[in-house]
């Protein structure tokens, strides 16, 4: 037997043929000469086989331990993996790793081919979730759906930590009530702005802001009260005397602006809604808010406008009238020079005279008069 095993071990050496061994080695690849497959499907584990550069040497020993010699050993053609099992027995015969025999393990699929999936995995918390779809099989508080505690902690497996459960400004406090994690930095929850870091449960308050600093539900908690009313003084300010204190009006310096007002074209935010219309923005950039410019899309056009051209038509000045119109009939048009139309004592080579006015349209005002004040 000796002497026939080295015989074919020479004429392997010569060229003369191909050897093959058995091994147990599993993860075999088709284009893979050293894992002790069938690569070429002659019916025999590959070593020394001459189409491979890199196979392995035939030893006539038990390389794999399996209890057999590896050399010269045919396997089944039907077990395509190699894992010792053919279909039908073998739910996936292109993976050794799925075989009647095979341990389950958490990857989705059905390992030991009994049409179950991820099936017998441990429960260590006890939580009726095991640890292939528990995100924390040490803690029983935590696992799919789970309520979500003020702990900073994944707790319902979604991935996410709730953002009320986080201290986005860094003030040491969370917005959720009741805290009862562990999260070093973060001292309690109940933060009534997370926006801010001087707000939070305990901080100073302030009596001229308006905020609850310390998130008691009262912003001027502590605050004087000198008449004794129940009202602490800084909230019966009312620098404009529009009825409206220096809290609740918008802009305690213009009593025309406070909660109510009506909406003035001035660009500002009046009736303290938080919102500025949209009539009185300036989308042309030309100095006038669209609720006074008669073409807000175009800047060579708005109120005070020279009409330049008299032969467009075009009412540039937004007077009502456009091109060669002269409103005041003093002989001269607007678009010829006429720097106010709209009073005839007020046109080129009108005698200036002291009044205030550019009587004469060459842009200056009671010039040359020693009477004039």
């Amino acid at each position: 037997m000796r002497f026939l095993r080295n015989l074919l071990a020479l004429s392997c050496c010569l060229g003369l043929g191909v050897w093959a061994c058995e091994g147990d080695y599993e993860g075999a690849s088709p284009n893979d000469c050293t894992d002790q497959a069938d690569n070429d499907g002659d019916g025999l584990w590959d070593c020394n086989d001459t189409g491979c550069m890199d196979s392995p040497a035939c030893t006539g020993d038990d390389d794999d331990s399996a209890g057999d010699d590896d050399d010269d050993t045919t396997h089944d053609p039907n077990d395509l993996d190699g894992d010792g099992y053919s279909v039908p027995d073998d739910c996936d015969d292109g993976n050794p790793w799925v075989h009647p025999d095979a341990d389950e393990s958490c990857n989705g699929i059905d390992d030991n081919c009994n049409s179950q999936i991820d099936e017998g995995m441990p429960d260590t918390d006890k939580d009726a979730y095991d640890i292939c779809n528990d995100c924390d099989d040490t803690n029983s508080d935590i696992f799919p759906h789970a309520p979500e505690a003020c702990d900073g902690v994944d707790s319902d497996c979604d991935g996410l930590v709730q953002g009320d459960e986080l201290d986005y400004d860094e003030d040491g406090y969370v917005q959720c009530e009741e805290w009862v994690g562990d999260k070093e930095g973060v001292l309690g929850g109940n933060d009534c702005d997370p926006s801010s870091p001087e707000v939070y449960p305990g901080a100073d308050e302030s009596c001229d802001d308006n905020v609850d600093t310390d998130c008691d539900g009262d912003t001027l908690d502590d605050c004087p009260d000198t008449d004794g009313n129940g009202v602490p003084d800084e909230a019966q300010v009312d620098f404009d005397n529009d009825g409206y204190t220096r809290f609740d009006d918008c802009d305690d310096e213009n009593p025309s602006a406070h909660p109510g007002a009506t909406e003035l074209c001035n660009g500002e935010d009046d009736d303290c809604d938080g919102f500025i219309l949209s009539d009185e923005l300036d989308a042309d950039g030309d100095g006038s808010f669209a609720c006074e410019d008669c073409d807000d899309e175009d800047e060579d056009v708005h109120p005070g406008a020279i009409e330049s051209d008299c032969s467009d038509g075009m009412d540039y000045n937004c007077d009502g009238s456009g091109g060669s119109q002269d409103v005041d009939e003093d002989g001269v048009a607007a678009c010829e020079g006429d720097c106010d139309d709209g009073d005839p004592a007020n046109a080129p080579d009108q005698e200036e005279i002291c009044d205030e006015q550019d009587n004469n349209c060459d842009g200056q005002i009671d010039e040359d008069l020693e009477d004039c004040p």
